[in-house]
């Protein structure tokens, strides 16, 4: 799979779980979370979620890096797997830079509706219902068609 997968639901959706379930299907699989690129950030570190100027400018950064590194992984010939908590805001950067990078094909699943911030249904992606009777696995089984069948494409 080389190929993008950006990732998003909240930990109650096993987020973390289910992404390590999809990368030990396949032998060359970057898994990236994109809140461990704050700790890349010393200087005037900004939570997650502050929409001030500074955190919005980080949270394009980190969303830039985490691209880069996409890119850089696709090249290597591996696939990819971006966590990331995705808002409006966030999809809308990711689909410049992915754009910019050329970096494709791009698949947005949300394991749950958590992003209350998300109004615009058209760049949701597919959303995995939160089936909390299915186990990490499962849910990446369900992942692993809904990839397959491209309904989960992101258009850049």
């Amino acid at each position: 799979m080389q190929q993008v997968l950006l990732l998003s639901g909240s930990e109650d959706s096993d987020i973390s779980k289910v992404a390590s379930a999809l990368c030990e299907r396949f032998d060359k699989m970057l898994l990236l979370h994109v809140t461990e690129m704050n700790q890349f950030i010393q200087a005037g570190l900004q939570e997650i979620g502050d929409t001030t100027t500074s955190a919005i400018e980080q949270k394009v950064l980190r969303i830039k890096n985490s691209v880069s590194i996409a890119a850089n992984a696709i090249d290597m010939r591996y696939g990819v797997i971006i966590v990331d908590n995705l808002d409006e805001m966030s999809v809308e950067i990711y689909k410049r830079e992915c754009r910019k990078s050329n970096v494709a094909p791009v698949h947005i699943i949300f394991l749950d509706r958590t992003s209350s911030t998300i109004n615009n249904l058209e760049l949701i992606g597919h959303v995995i219902e939160g089936n909390s009777d299915l186990n990490p696995y499962q849910k990446a089984d369900q992942i692993q068609k809904i990839i397959g069948s491209n309904r989960s494409l992101m258009t850049t």
